[in-house]
């Protein structure tokens, strides 16, 4: 209370030894304080402070039993890290003598793992996502051409690994008896889908003549579902709606009817009985929740504006060629400047 009514900032030091506290005088005098016990200003090195000394947790002499599980894995963690180093080396002066990658790879005691074919999403012939390949390692791979081997690579976590290319094989598309069975069964959803929509459009149209859910259900062989009691809030816990019903549910007005996904394979006819205002407490903790999102939202609005207005008062001015002669760019020439871009000519057809 006292920080903030002098608009100050307060520090929290907790469970923490001396050297801990950047300011040597105010932490010697910290130190030299009761527990309960308020300092009075301090002339620190990095300004004036006041203390005040919560409790004080005994220093305590620490045994080699204690400590041991530690050492031991900083000992085991500087010994992998001295082999690894060790076997990197011995792979740099391999491929240095002109071996390549699979034969420094085996003077030097390492392992050599194939993989592939793998498509630069990182999945196999069949879609499967590959195991234990990496974004910077694919990268790499397609940075490569065929039979191309990269330098040694820090992987991080005291990892390191190298590439080659064996082949690369063209894009092109799967034979038609390959993938008839599942283009088949594609189409026979598809062809499902259309019909069911179809079906679930008369439903809807008969709803919007006055008939009532109850009787056009039973014409469908099928039942009314009441859902009531839905907000923003609590809608990803409901697993009676499809995230389409819920979404068009939200959009729609008291009485409309529309048709959406259901939760399994199929479609639903719904219609929105009423639009209720939450009550207190309910508006109250919606009104929380959203707190976050509207603050971050006002915020880069005050931001962007603070921006342009800057940029309107300072009269800033962008000098491309100058940019790129920093950058040790070549100048655009005046064929590239009269170039098409690519999304120039996209929009032009």
């Amino acid at each position: 209370a006292v920080a903030k009514s002098i608009g100050v900032e307060v520090i929290n030091y907790v469970d923490k030894p001396q050297s801990a506290i950047a300011d040597k005088r105010v932490a010697a005098a910290a130190f030299a304080l009761k527990p309960g016990e308020v300092s009075a200003a301090i002339q620190g090195d990095l300004g004036v402070a006041v203390v005040k000394v919560a409790k004080v947790t005994p220093g305590q002499t620490v045994t080699l039993d204690q400590v041991r599980p530690q050492i031991e894995a900083e000992l085991r963690k500087d010994a992998a890290a001295e082999k690894v180093y060790a076997l990197s080396q011995a792979y740099e002066e391999a491929r240095g003598s002109g071996a390549n990658l699979v034969d420094a790879a085996k003077k030097a005691g390492v392992p050599v793992m194939t993989l592939g074919p793998i498509t630069q999403q990182g999945q196999g012939p069949q879609g499967q996502p590959v195991q234990g390949v990496t974004p910077k390692l694919l990268e790499l791979a397609y940075s490569l051409p065929a039979g191309g081997e990269s330098e040694l690579q820090d992987a991080g976590a005291g990892e390191y690994f190298a590439i080659r290319v064996e082949r690369i094989i063209p894009s092109a598309l799967p034979p038609l008896a390959e993938i008839k069975p599942d283009l088949t069964r594609v189409w026979m959803m598809t062809e499902m889908l259309k019909r069911l929509q179809t079906k679930a459009d008369e439903y809807a149209a008969r709803l919007r003549k006055g008939e009532s859910l109850a009787t056009v259900a039973a014409s469908a062989g099928s039942k009314v579902v009441n859902v009531a009691g839905i907000d923003r809030q609590n809608a990803a816990q409901n697993t009676a709606m499809s995230r389409d019903a819920l979404v068009k549910t939200f959009n729609a007005k008291p009485g409309e009817v529309f048709t959406a996904d259901g939760v399994q394979f199929g479609l639903i006819v719904a219609k929105l009985e009423a639009v209720r205002a939450p009550s207190g407490p309910t508006l109250a903790r919606i009104t929380e929740d959203a707190r976050p999102q509207v603050t971050m939202a006002l915020f880069r609005d005050l931001g962007a504006a603070a921006r342009k207005a800057a940029r309107t008062e300072v009269g800033v001015k962008i000098f491309p060629a100058k940019a790129r002669a920093a950058l040790g760019l070549a100048p655009i020439t005046e064929t590239e400047k009269a170039a098409p871009k690519a999304g120039q000519a996209e929009k032009s057809k």
